[in-house]
């Protein structure tokens, strides 16, 4: 054996209640003889350590072996608190859940409260005053049809979903278009306004955005938009008046009344009228659409477009000053009447019921609007074979329109 190692150990108390071990190793010269002299030690030597005081009895050594671990700071105190913590973990977790559950069931009433409130919960109004009926002479003319052109939908799976778009009426001396949903363009049409009044539009009309142009759609179902005769807006309003900024440029079908509302600066500036839709409308002084007094179903004002008796129109004023519905008969058996927003759905003229809180704010004269509501209740109730369409009623479009959107109903 040429040397002999020996092995030294220091042990030094540490303050934070913990022993640390130092380990070196080091020649000792003197072993080397005691070696020579009695032959190979059956053990190691221990030797008292220098420069260190001496200590008796070691109670237990740190975990780490007198190694000093550079990459974390672990103490007893931090073990026990991760133990603990891995202790509580399992308790803890089902009360956040519960809490997580709490907060998604109040979220949920909330947001089922406040739907009631804004759009479920309606007025009874008062039944119209009695009205006589003039029963009107339908014939049936060859190549009338109507197709129904969905520009936009909110809710379609619901009873209560909402359309917009358009009625296309085909007819021998030229077609008609009732409405036009919202423009392609609609963010771009309300980005000049001030926030609340973007807010609004978007949460409302804003809802009922446009999937495809308004001409892309008329050409899937055969319809050229170039050779439209007319178009003729319920009311001004941009989710009915929009789509014009898609289709060519042809005569639009407005009152005198109508077309001075959409021109009031005021009325543009609550975001209802659009400036830039009212420049494809006539002049204030050269109005498209006048009524004659001639009594037709319920009304004391009527408009035969085609002097046949296929498209009468007739005033349903009080959502705005001139707003319209329109008869279209294909059949004296197969009729419908477009009432454009002067009920929300089908609800309305059947349960003779006022407009939700959410769209109430829309009309221009909330007195007038509800005596409409009752005057198309009572229209429902006398001529219960009449199918009403408001504008935006997905489930009245469905029953008359059995194919569903881009799809057409004739007088066959």
């Amino acid at each position: 054996m040429a040397a002999a190692i020996g092995f030294e150990f220091a042990v030094v108390a540490i303050a934070k209640k913990g022993v640390v071990i130092e380990v070196g190793f080091e020649v000792d010269a003197a072993a080397i003889a005691a070696v020579a002299a009695r032959g190979a030690a059956a053990r190691n030597v221990f030797f008292a350590a220098e420069g260190h005081a001496a200590v008796a009895a070691i109670a237990g050594l740190q975990e780490y072996f007198g190694f000093i671990n550079k990459h974390e700071n672990k103490t007893p105190e931090k073990d026990n608190i991760s133990e603990q913590r891995r202790c509580e973990s399992p308790e803890r977790r089902p009360r956040l859940l519960k809490r997580l559950a709490l907060i998604l069931l109040t979220l949920v009433f909330v947001v089922t409260a406040a739907l009631y409130v804004l759009y479920f919960r309606r007025t009874p109004l008062p039944a119209a005053t009695p009205h006589a009926r003039v029963v009107p002479a339908i014939s049936t003319i060859p190549g009338i049809a109507a197709c129904w052109v969905e520009t936009g939908k909110a809710f379609s799976r619901f009873s209560f979903g909402s359309t917009a778009g358009s009625v296309l009426v085909r007819h021998p001396a030229g077609d008609l278009l009732i409405d036009t949903g919202n423009s392609s363009h609609f963010d771009d049409e309300i980005r000049g306004f001030p926030f609340g009044t973007r807010l609004k539009l978007k949460s409302l009309a804003g809802e009922l955005k446009v999937e495809s142009p308004l001409s892309q759609l008329l050409r899937q179902i055969g319809e050229d938009p170039a050779k439209l005769r007319w178009a003729i807006l319920s009311h001004v309003h941009l989710d009915h008046a929009g789509g014009l900024m898609d289709l060519p440029p042809m005569p639009v079908l407005l009152t005198h009344e109508e077309l001075q509302f959409a021109n009031d600066p005021n009325v543009q500036a609550r975001g209802y009228v659009i400036a830039a839709h009212v420049q494809k409308f006539p002049s204030v002084a050269a109005p498209t659409l006048q009524f004659d007094p001639v009594p037709y179903e319920t009304f004391d004002e009527s408009a035969d477009l085609y002097k046949d008796g296929s498209v009468v129109v007739v005033p349903l004023r009080g959502h705005t000053p001139e707003s319209v519905g329109i008869f279209v008969n294909l059949s004296p058996e197969r009729r419908l009447f477009y009432v454009g927003d002067a009920v929300d759905d089908e609800r309305g003229l059947e349960e003779r019921v006022g407009k939700s809180l959410i769209l109430r704010e829309s009309d221009n004269d909330i007195v007038l609007a509800d005596q409409i509501v009752g005057r198309l209740n009572d229209l429902h109730e006398k001529v219960p074979g009449l199918a009403i369409l408001p504008a935006h009623g997905r489930s009245a479009y469905k029953k008359f329109f059995p194919g569903g959107p881009q799809s057409c109903v004739s007088n066959q």
